[in-house]
C-alpha cells in the first residue's frame, strides 16, 4: 500500500491547495504509470473547476470566443483520466448525515424520502455491492445498518465515466482516533462498500457478496 500524499514540499512546489484539475491527472497517470494495480481517490471533485470567471466567459462568448475560455478549464482533463483508467480507479464520495433507521426512526433518518431519493445522482446504484441476498427480504427503514439520507458525490461528468467508488466516511472514538471502519453502509436500500473495500475488491478483480439472515443480521460479507 502507498499513499501519495499531498505534504508542504508538494505545495510549496505545485503551489497551494486545491491544484487545477490537469496536474491532479497528470499525478494519477503517473501512479497508474509505475504500475499501481488500483488507485482509490480520498477526494470528493463535489464542484466543477471553474478557472474562467462567469462574467469574463460571457464576454468572451458574445465576442465568438468561447474556445479561448475553454482552453484554460480543467475538468475534462481529469474526465479523460477517470475513462483512461475506469477498471482500476476508484472514486471517493461523502456523506455528511449518517444515521441508523431502526434507532433514530423516519424523522431523523429520512433514508426513503422523495426528497432524499431524488437526492441521489443518476445511476449511482453502479456502485453498490453486487451481490445482495436477504432471507426475508430487506427493509431500509427498519435496518440497524448505517445509511445516508443523502450524500456529496463527484460531478455527473466523472460519475458517468466512473466503474468504481467507495464513501470516505469514518467514525471516531471518543478521543478523536479511528479504529474501526465499516464495511457497508446503506442508500436507497442499496449497501456500498467503503473506498478501502472497493480498493481491496478493484485490486484482486472480485466481486463483493454480502447475505443477511432471517434477523436481517449480516450472515457473510465475502469476496468472490
Amino acid at each position: 500500500i502507498v499513499i501519495v500524499e499531498v505534504d508542504s514540499q508538494s505545495i510549496e512546489a505545485l503551489g497551494r491547495w486545491p491544484w487545477h484539475r490537469d496536474i491532479q491527472a497528470f499525478l494519477i497517470h503517473k501512479v497508474f504509470e509505475s504500475g499501481a494495480k488500483a488507485v482509490g481517490l480520498d477526494i470528493v471533485y463535489s464542484e466543477p473547476d471553474r478557472r474562467v470567471p462567469e462574467e469574463l466567459g460571457k464576454i468572451l462568448a458574445a465576442k465568438g470566443l468561447t474556445q479561448v475560455a475553454e482552453q484554460f478549464e480543467t475538468d475534462r482533463e481529469l474526465e479523460k483520466v477517470f475513462a483512461a483508467y475506469r477498471e482500476k480507479l476508484v472514486s471517493g464520495w461523502v456523506s455528511e448525515s449518517v444515521c441508523q433507521p431502526l434507532y433514530h426512526g423516519e424523522e431523523m433518518c429520512p433514508i426513503t424520502a422523495p426528497e432524499a431519493i431524488a437526492s441521489l445522482p443518476d445511476n449511482f446504484e453502479k456502485f453498490a455491492y453486487s451481490q445482495f441476498q436477504t432471507a426475508t427480504g430487506f427493509d431500509p427503514k427498519t435496518t440497524p445498518f448505517a445509511s445516508f439520507p443523502t450524500l456529496i458525490s463527484n460531478i455527473p461528468s466523472y460519475n458517468a465515466v466512473s466503474a468504481h467508488s467507495g464513501y470516505l466516511n469514518g467514525f471516531q472514538d471518543s478521543d478523536g482516533y479511528i479504529r474501526k471502519s465499516s464495511l457497508l453502509m446503506m442508500a436507497n436500500g442499496k449497501p456500498f462498500p467503503s473506498l478501502a473495500m472497493e480498493m481491496a475488491r478493484v485490486a484482486m478483480n472480485d466481486e463483493i457478496s454480502l447475505t443477511l439472515d432471517s434477523s436481517q443480521r449480516v450472515q457473510s460479507i465475502a469476496f468472490i
